[in-house]
């Protein structure tokens, strides 16, 4: 798996106390979907609250390609933040 902005092979590793995969070029992370779900265990967070608002937001198409290789990202938001996410694997 490759980080989509530096082309750097992502590591596993903690991110924001959670498991998922990390660059060590420019610090970004990315959390497969199976991750994203694990959250609500230890933060108050509603994975599927967090699906549906990014399903009804309407798609910025990047020029980035997901990390799992499965497509182009979007750019969505979410409580004041911005993040790529793939529509296809559900990685952020």
């Amino acid at each position: 798996m490759q980080c989509y902005q530096c082309n750097v092979k992502l590591e596993y590793d903690l991110t924001e106390i959670h498991t998922g995969y990390g660059c060590s070029e420019c610090h970004g992370a990315w959390l497969p979907a199976k991750f994203l779900k694990a959250i609500v265990t230890v933060k108050e967070f509603d994975y599927m609250a967090f699906v549906g608002q990014v399903q009804s937001q309407v798609k910025e198409t990047t020029e980035l390609t997901c990390s799992s290789g499965c497509g182009q990202l979007h750019r969505h938001f979410f409580e004041n933040s911005h993040f790529s996410y793939c529509h296809s694997c559900f990685g952020a």
